[in-house]
């Protein structure tokens, strides 16, 4: 028996009268993977026993992993423009679904289209998020993190990062006026 996958989570069950019942309530837990299987047994005085079989199979939780790098550098950008896109792809590992998922992103990085937000994933499906860079403050590195998540499921963190460059402005400096000169 594999008892210990199996618990009682309540029961009305206590002294009762004749014709009456009463009713209990098992979870199962499994710590393991595969088949399971217990008997619930229920004594009485009078009334004498009864057995209820208990059956469960375990699986592999949902687990969500990266399916592209998790550290991505968007190189640098100008200052209140945006980068090309990037794509970020998690994938569940594991053999139950995941709950709903949700996406977070900080820094200076915008999500352009995501087909994860919301979305249940089975076993093996996957889901993608495109982002870019968007600077918007004074130069230098940048960085933030991307987060795809669901419990259960677990969470993927994107770590990304980029320059952010200030624009170059091109002044003309003053014109001067070029004639030709016959020489000889």
């Amino acid at each position: 028996d594999d008892f210990n996958h199996f618990y009682i989570r309540t029961h009305d069950c206590t002294t009762l009268a004749g014709g009456a019942s009463c009713e209990i309530t098992a979870d199962f837990r499994p710590t393991t993977i595969g088949a399971k299987v217990a008997s619930l047994n229920v004594f009485a005085s009078p009334g004498g026993e009864h057995e209820t079989a208990l059956a469960g199979t375990g699986i592999t939780p949902a687990a969500l992993e990266a399916s592209t790098s998790t550290d991505v550098a968007f190189g640098s950008g100008i200052i209140d423009s945006s980068s090309p896109s990037q794509d970020f792809s998690v994938i569940n590992n594991g053999a139950a679904p995941t709950a709903p998922l949700a996406t977070n992103i900080t820094g200076q990085f915008a999500i352009l289209s995501d087909s994860c937000t919301g979305q249940t994933l089975n076993a093996n499906e996957s889901c993608t998020v495109s982002a870019r860079f968007e600077p918007s403050t004074s130069a230098g590195a940048k960085a933030g993190t991307l987060t795809i998540s669901g419990t259960p499921g677990g969470s993927v963190d994107f770590m990304l990062s980029g320059t952010a460059v200030d624009k170059i402005t091109v002044t003309p400096g003053p014109s001067h006026a070029v004639t030709d000169t016959i020489i000889g």
